[in-house]
């Protein structure tokens, strides 16, 4: 057949056999979501997309809370540059300075 020739398709049933196969199923499946609809019961896929919803943006919150850790350890590291130039000025300008209490540095 044309489909076997082109896309390497082999049918493993006839087509009737096929259409008979998803009408069977087609059944099936909405008579089992009218059960749920009846029973208010949730439904697989809608729950399935919660989740994966649900795990993107846990994912997001993590990149983001990764990304402003690191901004504010740049942050830290650029106030200690600068705090260190500011002690060097100081002592070269003669200017005293208090002296600092660990407990007041982070």
């Amino acid at each position: 057949s044309e489909s076997t020739l082109k896309f390497g398709y082999r049918p493993t049933v006839s087509l009737e056999q096929g259409i008979r196969l998803f009408v069977k199923w087609f059944r099936a499946y909405a008579d089992e979501e009218e059960r749920r609809r009846k029973l208010n019961l949730p439904n697989p896929v809608d729950q399935f997309m919660e989740r994966l919803v649900d795990e993107k943006t846990r994912r997001e919150e993590k990149a983001s809370r990764g990304a402003l850790a690191k901004r504010n350890e740049m942050l830290e590291e650029k106030l200690m540059g600068m705090k260190e130039k500011f002690i060097e000025y100081a002592v070269e300008k003669g200017i005293s300075l208090p002296k600092l209490d660990r407990s007041e540095e982070r």
